[in-house]
């Protein structure tokens, strides 16, 4: 008779991953209905689906799988959204992250369930890739990205640039790929007389523009539309700021980083939060499950191995380069700052 014996490994992480969609689909459910908006004030689940007409027994279901989720609070049969679902996911807060989780969601799966074909095809066509490009919505996806930044990102680095000994001494900075101009805008704000410049898309514009102005901004920061690799950038600036906005130049990098050392007054830094993959590319898991489909359904864009940007600095001429590794809400990554 065989034995059962003892084994060391468990699977415990595997069942964890088969679960966890479980989660995403109920609170991208929730988003999609609305439902947070009217969880505000604790509620009955009997006075929720009467107000709404809603089935009692789904809607059941849902609640408490958000409050599993610690999305929902409930308490003598009350449900109320916690701290957490107040700020980012109720309709018209300036932290609002619904919209922006659902197309988030749409990027980081997209093409997922097509991994087999794609084994055996490689990316898709190109004219499928510019298809997809044309039906984005820019206004949408510039909400989203301001949003998101003011929902952590934004506090998270604007420490990280204030903390450098030329902080005070700049006078103008650029925001390489800046959206819709969000870390711009703080950096501006955190500084008394230094100007700015949000460079990205032309359809970025007119939020960018937009924030800019709600911020009481428009005498300081100016947008300037085009492509980083094909385009001037402008010059004479003290600071470049770019986040996680690199990847576009492809294997280009070391023109992009010269064209930025061009553009810096003698002293200035180029500030670099980006990905810095490790173990041959397969670490961090933060940094490579979400931007699996995106390299999965095209064959544009580069991640980045640690060192690769620090010693693209070096080659470019910067006199030195520090680089740490920095904990994101989006797991680590690599912050190399050069100075001229």
């Amino acid at each position: 008779m065989a034995n059962l014996e003892p084994i060391a490994e468990s699977p415990r992480s595997i069942y964890e991953a088969i679960y966890a969609p479980v989660k995403a689909e109920i609170i991208l459910a929730a988003v999609k209905i609305g439902l947070f908006s009217h969880l505000e004030e604790p509620i009955s689940l009997a006075a929720l689906v009467d107000k709404l007409g809603w089935e009692p027994r789904a809607s059941e279901l849902l609640l408490s799988g958000l409050a599993a989720c610690d999305l929902l609070l409930k308490q003598d049969g009350l449900f109320t959204n916690s701290p957490e679902a107040s700020r980012f996911l109720v309709p018209g807060k300036p932290t609002y992250l619904g919209d922006h989780l659902l197309s988030t969601h749409r990027m980081v799966t997209g093409g997922l369930a097509d991994l087999p074909e794609r084994l055996l095809k490689g990316p898709a066509p190109q004219e499928q890739q510019a298809t997809q490009a044309h039906k984005i919505d820019w206004s949408a996806m510039a909400e989203g990205m301001a949003n998101s930044a003011r929902a952590g990102r934004v506090q998270m680095v604007l420490p990280l640039i204030q903390g450098l000994p030329e902080f005070p001494a700049f006078r103008k900075m650029l925001d390489l790929g800046g959206g819709p101009g969000i870390l711009c805008i703080a950096m501006v704000q955190a500084h008394p007389t230094m100007s700015g410049v949000v460079f990205d898309n032309p359809a970025m514009e007119d939020k960018a523009r937009q924030y800019i102005k709600e911020y009481g901004l428009t005498e300081r920061i100016a947008f300037l539309g085009g492509d980083y690799m094909r385009d001037p950038i402008g010059s004479g600036y003290d600071l470049v700021w770019a986040s996680s906005s690199l990847n576009y130049c492809g294997e280009r990098l070391d023109e992009l980083t010269t064209k930025v050392y061009e553009a810096l007054e003698p002293g200035g830094v180029f500030a670099v939060l980006q990905e810095g993959m490790a173990n041959e590319g397969t670490k961090p898991p933060e940094m490579v499950l979400p931007m699996l489909a995106w390299r999965l359904n095209s064959d544009e864009g580069i991640n980045f191995e640690q060192g690769q940007i620090a010693q693209a600095m070096l080659e470019a001429g910067f006199r030195s380069v520090r680089s740490r590794t920095v904990e994101t809400l989006h797991g680590p990554m690599d912050l190399d700052v050069a100075r001229k």
